[in-house]
């Protein structure tokens, strides 16, 4: 691969000028940003790694006393997908799987979120006011909050400091999700509310640019909208001239990205996806139930905006929930017709009685999501590689069981994307259940994610959880 002498920086944007307002789009990472191997910035610096967390709530097909199609066969090197996990085949050489892993310390979906989430778990019923649940929460911020809040400090200028987002807009018992169950949070528990709009999120980054939300035809603003990418293709022209022939083909790759993630959102305006209010308890289990969503289309509308997101350096930190926990999406892709936490205890109609056959079949429905994610971002190219040689994905649910509600049955995590080089892929974690408790804190996973993204801290306080003891030393490379 040759590399052109001449050099651009990193914050370098495309501008455009229409009806008296200026418009700006960042760009790819391109060669003539790069040294000439093609390994870091051509000032020296290195490419910085991006970290994401995907999420969701009540556990995966992993019943206690029932069917394990979660945890993958074999260990090390040597291992093969579960079923759940099976939609990441495409990708399985960016994928390290963590099993017997678990919390150590109470059990419980609250608890269990603030240990799986930042290693730490507290009570205090200062909490509340922020949207916890009977004060249990922690001080130390959520990963994708911490991990953002580290890197402003050592420097990071991204226009964002991070983006919290969610695929669907059904929160527990069908009301509209919320703040209090979000997998993200700054210090002092302050819970976020996540971005459920694609349309919103692609506003805040590409400048307002978004369809019409009719889904009508384009509105007059969207016609100002398309006028305003002709106007940046302008100054693309002028920018080609100091481009090599492969970054030439890369910056019209990436403007085309941005007519797709524009056409995506357009199919999305023209379905309603809307939560309406709380249904009466005689119509919460039709099979039409209105907590039906587009997931499919909605997860790559957001999938190509985190793509463009991390692309152009516009943040380095995303968290990504599927759903909230104790949310209920109705997943009617899979045959459900019950929400995703009413499927592991029915609590609205007091039986208790869960549907393992249908948690196994959304949970592998929720893991093709990722992968589906996963795939537009491996189309992003960096230097040599991809953006996933490039990225630090944290995989996981607060719970294993969701029917239990206990600490003891595990964690489901997993880990995605090399960082730069510096995790170990393509692996099974597997510490042995006879050995001591401290390998199998999961808060040493967090740890590692921690160094893999250049934060050189090796503990946490875990409060009334078990502290980690450092990150696994075998995963990071």
């Amino acid at each position: 691969m040759a590399f052109k002498s001449r050099t651009l920086g990193r914050r370098t944007m495309l501008r455009g000028m229409l009806a008296g307002s200026s418009f700006a789009v960042g760009l790819p990472v391109l060669e003539a940003m790069l040294d000439t191997h093609g390994l870091a910035y051509a000032d020296g610096s290195p490419i910085e790694p991006v970290f994401m967390s995907y999420s969701w709530g009540s556990g995966v097909g992993n019943l206690r006393d029932l069917f394990d199609h979660w945890t993958p066969s074999g260990q090390g090197e040597d291992w093969e997908l579960s079923p759940n996990l099976a939609p990441l085949a495409p990708h399985k050489e960016y994928v390290t799987a963590l099993s017997n892993m678990r919390v150590l310390g109470p059990g419980g979906h609250h608890e269990l979120r603030a240990t799986v989430f930042s290693g730490q778990h507290l009570q205090d019923d200062a909490y509340n006011e922020n949207g916890a649940y009977q004060g249990l929460g922690a001080d130390r911020a959520s990963i994708d909050q911490y991990i953002a809040d580290r890197l402003q400090e050592q420097g990071d200028t991204s226009p964002f400091h991070s983006l919290v987002l969610c695929m669907s807009d059904v929160g527990r018992h069908y009301n509209p999700i919320g703040r209090g169950h979000s997998f993200s949070w700054r210090s002092g528990f302050q819970l976020m509310t996540p971005e459920t709009s694609p349309q919103a999120i692609y506003q805040q980054m590409f400048a307002g640019f978004s369809p019409d939300p009719d889904g009508g035809g384009l509105s007059p603003e969207a016609e100002v909208e398309l006028g305003a990418l002709d106007a940046i293709l302008h100054s693309a022209n002028t920018l080609r001239g100091r481009l090599g022939a492969a970054d030439r083909q890369r910056l019209e790759a990436h403007l085309e990205g941005l007519y797709q993630t524009e056409g995506a959102l357009q199919d999305l305006a023209d379905i309603s996806c809307e939560v309406p209010p709380e249904p009466e308890l005689d119509e919460v289990y039709e099979a039409d139930s209105a907590s039906v969503e587009p997931l499919v289309l909605k997860n790559i509308a957001f999938s190509k905006l985190i793509a463009q997101a991390f692309s152009c350096g516009m943040t380095r930190s995303i968290q990504y929930m599927f759903c909230g926990m104790q949310a209920d999406p109705v997943i009617a892709d899979v045959g459900a017709t019950d929400g995703i936490h009413l499927l592991t205890h029915n609590d609205l109609s007091n039986t208790q009685a869960s549907q393992p056959e249908m948690i196994d079949a959304v949970t592998t429905f929720i893991i093709q999501r990722l992968a589906d994610t996963l795939a537009e971002m491996r189309q992003v190219e960096i230097g040599d590689g991809n953006l996933l040689d490039h990225a630090c994905i944290m995989v996981a649910s607060e719970m294993m069981d969701g029917r239990m509600h206990s600490a003891a049955d595990g964690t489901p995590m997993l880990l995605i994307g090399k960082a730069g080089g510096r995790l170990r892929t393509n692996y099974h974690y597997r510490p042995s259940t006879d050995g001591p408790d401290a390998p199998r804190n999961i808060s040493k996973a967090l740890v590692t994610a921690m160094q893999a993204m250049g934060i050189d801290e090796d503990t946490i306080d875990g409060g009334l959880a078990e502290d980690p003891d450092g990150p696994i030393d075998e995963l990071l490379v």
